[in-house]
């Protein structure tokens, strides 16, 4: 009896536990914070802040490369603004102003020669020019046709030692790892293995697992060269091997710092730990080659590949010059046979600025191969001398000029890939507050970065625009605009759902939360850009709060 009673009063005990919750969920309500679809601008800034110093160092170069022919200023010089102050080897651009200068001329006598009507004479040395105009369109064919099976047969090699570079390299880091797993797993060292200091060791093994993934998957998109290869391909697969070497590099290092804090033991003589580190040191020196060989091999083929690009892109130029030249020589017989009309001379008033046209590219082409002082100043440094070979990558003069003002601060590398090169700043300075904004531009990002305190920034300069009353030393705050979309869709960042790689928002539909799929764009300060999925004005959920 006892048992039954017991029984019953823990049912009852349910049942009004049941009952509870289900009082307190039916008094239960959600409510949903939401916000507007908004229609506007959106902009993305990076922020940072630096010391004002003085920027006086100028570098000069040519717009293209050549042979330098003239240099005339020496070490010491003070310059003017506008002096040149050295020069290329320029006789073809120079023949090429005389032929547009030519062109010219014989476009305005074309045209006071329709004007005047046409003569036998005349039509005589339209048809010589015709027939001129056909066989130098058919030598600009050949020599585009020679120069395409010239750059496949010398791509191709240069390809194929890439990818013979590749396959080498990769077994030497495959080699290399080899080398850091067997003595990282070595029975010996094990009761030693960097004990006077752990955290070697906890490092080590995790480059290893890295370099060790690494390594597996750079082989595997190595070895699916071997049946598909196209630039893009091979080139990826360089620069991965690149990366693995460096990851590779990483491992080694350790092991070798591991070894370092490793003490000898009765199963690990001094001998055996001098051997293994010798044998890391080695593997170094390889990793140091590797790394260089496949830069060297792709540099040879994506050097060789851009030169090429730009030889093909002048002989094309060349054809499709040589096809209007053609052209305009084919209209200026039929226009010569024909009565003169003011179409015809419309044509030839077309033909003449056509041709003014080519004499302005002609001497800016020119201009490009001559460097004039920007400013006044002295020059500090002269890297060729008349006779070498002048290159892009290296300036010609270096002087210092008048004094201006820059920025340098340190950009961490979660935003650098949103700074470029003539981006806009708006720099505030703490000498006169937040209302005076100084205008400035990134002039220059260093390709190496710098770590403070483990964590990587990359170096940044920005230049003043405006420095007036700016001085040395000064305290600057910055906001560089990365990137500005007028006219767009904006919600609050913390609106995007996403599960799986599908991002989604939810709205209300009948005081209910219904999701619908979105695809976004441009990241910004103030929200992130919709691109499609919602309208303008409807309502996104934040959150929600249950009462």
């Amino acid at each position: 009896m006892a048992k039954k009673t017991k029984i019953i009063i823990i049912v009852l005990v349910a049942f009004s536990i049941a009952g509870f919750f289900l009082y307190k969920n039916k008094d239960t309500k959600v409510t949903y914070l939401t916000e507007k679809v908004k229609r506007g601008q959106l902009i993305q800034t990076v922020e940072a802040t630096g010391v004002v110093e003085s920027a006086n160092k100028i570098s000069l170069n040519f717009k293209t490369t050549g042979r330098v022919s003239e240099v005339k200023v020496k070490l010491g010089d003070n310059v003017q603004t506008g002096q040149i102050l050295a020069s290329l080897e320029a006789r073809a651009l120079k023949s090429r102003i005389a032929d547009a200068q030519a062109s010219l001329q014989q476009a305005q006598a074309n045209y006071d020669k329709v004007k005047a009507g046409a003569s036998i004479q005349d039509v005589s040395v339209s048809e010589n020019n015709l027939r001129e105009k056909e066989t130098a369109l058919i030598a600009s064919q050949n020599d585009l046709e020679n120069l395409l099976s010239k750059k496949e047969t010398e791509l191709k090699s240069l390809k194929s030692t890439l990818l013979i570079t590749l396959n080498n390299e990769i077994v030497i880091a495959e080699g290399s790892m080899e080398t850091v797993n067997n003595i990282l797993a070595n029975s010996d060292a094990q009761e030693t293995l960097g004990s006077s200091n752990p955290q070697y060791l906890i490092k080590a093994l995790n480059s290893q697992e890295a370099a060790n993934a690494a390594t597996d998957s750079s082989r595997l998109a190595i070895f699916a060269l071997e049946t598909t290869n196209s630039d893009e391909q091979i080139i990826t697969a360089a620069d991965n091997l690149v990366s693995v070497l460096d990851q590779v590099k990483v491992s080694l290092q350790d092991t070798l710092n591991v070894l370092e804090n490793t003490p000898t033991s009765y199963n690990l003589s001094e001998t055996e730990l001098d051997t293994f580190k010798s044998s890391i040191k080695a593997e170094q020196v390889k990793n140091n080659t590797s790394r260089i060989n496949v830069n060297t091999s792709l540099s040879n083929f994506s050097n060789k590949k851009a030169v090429y690009e730009e030889l093909v892109s002048s002989a094309e130029d060349a054809v499709n010059k040589a096809e209007k030249a053609l052209a305009v020589a084919q209209s200026q017989l039929d226009l010569k046979k024909a009565p003169a009309r003011e179409f015809d001379l419309r044509l030839y008033e077309a033909q003449i600025k056509q041709a003014q046209a080519n004499l302005s590219l002609a001497q800016s082409n020119f201009e490009d191969t001559i460097i004039k002082a920007p400013s006044t100043g002295v020059i500090t440094k002269i890297n060729y001398k008349v006779g070498e070979q002048s290159s892009l990558a290296e300036p010609a003069l270096e002087m210092i000029s008048e004094a201006n003002f820059e920025i340098k601060v340190d950009i961490p590398e979660s935003d650098i890939a949103k700074v470029q090169v003539g981006q806009k700043a708006d720099i505030t300075l703490d000498a006169f507050g937040d209302e005076r904004i100084f205008g400035g531009t990134v002039t220059f990002i260093e390709p190496a970065e710098t770590n403070i305190q483990d964590v990587v920034y990359y170096k940044v300069t920005v230049q003043f625009k405006d420095k007036d009353q700016v001085k040395s030393g000064m305290t600057a705050n910055l906001t560089i605009i990365t990137a500005s979309k007028e006219d767009v869709l904006i919600i609050p960042l913390r609106a995007i759902k996403q599960r799986a790689d599908t991002k989604f928002v939810e709205v209300l539909e009948n005081n209910l939360p219904a999701e619908k799929k979105v695809e976004v764009g441009l990241k910004g300060d103030s929200g992130i850009e919709i691109v499609s999925g919602v309208n303008e004005n409807e309502e996104v959920i934040i959150s929600e709060v249950k009462k």
